[in-house]
């Protein structure tokens, strides 16, 4: 996808992301396809009351990093949900992380 004109660009992480408790996304599986398909998809917000809440937009063509904005409510510079930070530290013996 051009970098070039007026397009409003959604990362496809924010297209990917569904908090807890949400279910599971509607139509198409990726963002790609999403956007490929010019099909509607969500993307979610943090509320007034600092909960998620999600935007109905509407996908135009994409790449691998992002989707371009056909319809929906969104504007340059607000901030999209793209993933849940931890806020728990995980640590294992002498403050190494383990992950198994």
């Amino acid at each position: 996808m051009s970098d070039t004109g007026e397009i409003l660009k959604i990362p496809s992480q924010a297209l990917r992301f569904r908090p807890n408790g949400a279910g599971p996304a509607s139509g198409p599986q990726s963002a790609n396809q999403a956007a490929s398909s010019k099909a509607s998809a969500a993307v979610w917000l943090v509320g007034d009351d600092g909960r998620p809440s999600p935007v109905a937009v509407r996908l135009g063509a994409s790449d691998d990093h992002s989707a371009a904005l056909l319809e929906g409510p969104l504007s340059e510079g607000q901030q999209v949900i793209i993933g849940i930070a931890n806020s728990q530290k995980q640590r294992g013996y002498f403050g190494i992380r383990l992950g198994f």
